[in-house]
């Protein structure tokens, strides 16, 4: 099967210990057991100082395995940084649940609050500041709870493709 060339493929150049593995989908086809027995070869790898350059469309691989990504539009490299770096950088879902009603306008000076909704005790923002100046402007209400939503990378990765013919 091809799952099978696969790891054959896999145990082929991890095998000799290289310096640089150049990596293209090298997940495609295995089954999941096997994908996660890879991704923690990666990490290894990574924490033997080894380079691993992997070309993959599978983004959630991506995040779990690298620790820099570089995005290529139309041939060119557009973007080379952190995975960590990058989300932090991007934007979030944050809810906001109070113990009293929030009058909205406590966010209009707030930057990088945006899509801002507000209904009764709770409030849903987009948001790509520091929460520490978000929870500042609300620091006049009862905080009760707060949850957020990071952009993974398929999520960034999108952003880098808005307005373009893929």
């Amino acid at each position: 099967s091809s799952g099978n060339r696969q790891k054959v493929g896999l145990i082929q150049a991890f095998m000799n210990k290289p310096d640089v593995l150049v990596m293209d989908e090298p997940s495609s086809g295995l089954d999941p057991l096997v994908q996660r027995e890879f991704q923690k070869m990666m990490r290894e790898v990574a924490a033997e100082g080894r380079t691993v350059f992997l070309s993959s469309h599978t983004l959630s691989e991506v995040q779990r395995v690298a620790d820099r990504v570089g995005i290529i539009r139309n041939g060119r490299l557009i973007a080379v940084e952190g995975v960590a770096q990058m989300r932090s950088k991007a934007v979030r879902t944050v809810n906001l649940f109070f113990d009293e009603e929030v009058d909205g306008s406590v966010f209009a000076d707030v930057s990088g609050a945006r899509d801002v909704v507000v209904e009764n005790h709770h409030v849903t923002l987009s948001y790509d500041g520091q929460m520490e100046t978000l929870l500042r402007a609300v620091a006049d209400y009862r905080l009760v709870d707060i949850t957020t939503h990071e952009a993974d990378l398929e999520e960034i990765f999108l952003t880098y493709y808005q307005g373009v013919d893929a």
